[in-house]
């Protein structure tokens, strides 16, 4: 289809050569303007064209658009997400994940059970709350100055008269910070 355009296009160019060698004014600026709006047509098929190629790639195929990638990622990280989940329900770790703005959105059981509260009650800034007086302004302003500086957290804290390490590693994809996945470990002189 687009190759038939283009050859009465370039048929109607020869065309309006020997029309304009003639000198027949009107009829060639009549022609020109068909030709315009012939090409015009041409360009806005061609365009077309490409966005039909584009939005196949947003469909499944069986494999390889990218529709499909997508879909393989989004499970890959759902099976990941739980699989870390189950296998840390009862590990006798303590690992929790803080969003971008230093947020808790998930926590396990070992870290519910060290602050004693449920995972409704932890979340956001809650579990902040359980930590003894003499170090919760330690350990906020070292929340805020990490994520202000945009780094990892490290800092030592105390739950009744325990002392714990808290440490967070920073998690980025495009050095854009999306959260921290953290881990709290008792010190060795508690």
């Amino acid at each position: 289809m687009f190759g038939e355009i283009y050859a009465y296009l370039t048929l109607l160019n020869i065309i309006l050569g020997i029309i304009a060698a003639l000198a027949v004014s009107p009829l060639v600026k009549l022609i020109k303007n068909l030709y315009n709006k012939m090409k015009d047509i041409y360009t806005l098929s061609s365009r077309l064209k490409k966005l039909d190629d584009i939005h196949a790639q947003l469909l499944p195929n069986g494999g390889s658009s990218v529709r499909d990638s997508i879909d393989r990622i989004e499970r890959k990280l759902s099976f990941n997400t739980e699989w870390i989940r189950l296998s840390d329900r009862d590990s006798g770790r303590i690992v929790f994940h803080l969003d971008a703005n230093g947020d808790l959105e998930w926590a396990n059981m070992g870290f519910l059970q060290l602050f004693d509260l449920e995972l409704q009650d932890a979340l956001g800034q809650g579990w902040l709350s359980k930590i003894e007086r003499s170090f919760y302004l330690n350990v906020s302003q070292e929340l805020e100055s990490a994520l202000d500086d945009n780094r990892d957290i490290n800092i030592n804290f105390e739950i009744d008269s325990i002392s714990y390490h808290l440490q967070c590693k920073i998690l980025k994809n495009k050095n854009v910070r999306f959260g921290y996945l953290g881990i709290i470990t008792k010190n060795a002189e508690s």
